[in-house]
């Protein structure tokens, strides 16, 4: 029996080091969070030079 999974494509949601203005940074997200903090994730390079 196969694991369930997810994938999740935030167009616009940006991450960032620098976190003043930030306002993905800034929201109050819990559900976002607590995936982030339980669950594997990774992060991909999608703009600029990386695409």
């Amino acid at each position: 029996m196969t694991k369930p999974y997810m994938l999740m494509i935030l167009d616009g949601w940006g991450i960032d080091t620098n976190n003043d203005g930030n306002a993905v940074y800034i929201a109050k997200t819990p559900y976002l969070d607590m995936l982030e903090k339980e669950y594997p994730h990774t992060r991909l390079l999608c703009s600029g030079e990386a695409v």
